[in-house]
């Protein structure tokens, strides 16, 4: 069974995204704008709590979120410059990449024309976003559907026996089991944008293992920013008076920022590793 290894893995993903943080921040502030204008509209539409229309409201943010993190993928693995709307419009080129990170991106690049399948560079982009917007539609729907049967739930429901308690335990081991395997289909746009097929990367990185890798990097590169956003929260609460509009501002501000950074850094860390299991590289220097 492939596994990769997360600690190094997560150390990739927080050092090359502060290495190029000029670069990715500002091919990322389309996806900032466009993510914190559904946030004000959904606030402007007392829809908080409807949380399938507030999707459909974002959806918009998603899309330009999957260009962005299809082409950090991409970035990363063959050396293509980020999708950035100044660029498309005429404005400057990419910078350079550092000497030590060509090597390795050109490494990961002849090591993919080896072992991906052949796919033009335009259908392995859009295919990469293709499965982005899907697995957002999924994770959507998904989250949508269970806080609508968490309000239907009866506060004042009997406890169930404890022989049901069993069977209902049973059932929680298997359902989280089988959500921890299905935990990979969420970097399913990863691989696709690399030009891999789906079934090639499920058999590529088949076993529990490499879902313990997969939750770890995530855990890894999740809980620390989190803590740093929330410290962030915490400080803005002492500068600015509370229960304003000024506040609700910046409150949204700094989750739109915090949302986005820890997707990048998430997606830059599971690329890295995916890049050493698809490409059975082993670079621990």
């Amino acid at each position: 069974m492939a596994s990769f290894d997360f600690i190094e893995a997560s150390a990739k993903g927080y050092e090359f995204s502060w290495y190029e943080r000029s670069y990715l921040m500002r091919a990322a502030v389309p996806v900032v704008l466009v993510k914190l204008a559904s946030i004000l509209i959904i606030r402007f539409m007392h829809i908080e709590d409807q949380s399938l229309l507030s999707g459909l409201i974002t959806m918009p943010a998603h899309v330009i979120e999957a260009l962005f993190m299809v082409s950090v993928v991409r970035f990363i693995a063959f050396r293509e410059p980020l999708f950035e709307f100044s660029r498309v419009m005429g404005g400057r080129p990419p910078p350079d990449i550092a000497h030590d990170d060509k090597a390795a991106m050109g490494d990961a690049e002849v090591r993919h024309k080896q072992d991906a399948s052949v796919f033009t560079r335009v259908a392995m982009f859009k295919a990469g976003v293709a499965m982005y917007l899907l697995i957002k539609i999924v994770q959507l729907g998904f989250i949508g559907a269970m806080l609508d049967y968490g309000r239907g739930l009866d506060p004042g429901a009997e406890v169930p026996a404890p022989e049901q308690n069993l069977a209902n335990a049973l059932v929680f081991m298997a359902l989280t089991g089988a959500l921890l395997w299905a935990f990979r289909l969420v970097w399913l746009y990863i691989p696709m944008a690399m030009g891999y097929t789906v079934s090639g990367f499920l058999k590529r990185i088949k076993g529990m293992m490499s879902s313990l890798s997969i939750f770890a990097t995530w855990f890894v590169t999740f809980f620390p920013l989190m803590v740093l956003i929330s410290g962030i929260f915490m400080l803005s609460s002492f500068v600015f008076v509370s229960e304003t509009i000024l506040q609700l501002f910046i409150y949204d501000v700094i989750r739109v920022f915090g949302e986005t950074l820890i997707i990048l850094v998430q997606t830059v860390a599971m690329t890295f590793g995916f890049i050493e299991v698809l490409t059975n590289q082993n670079k621990k220097e």
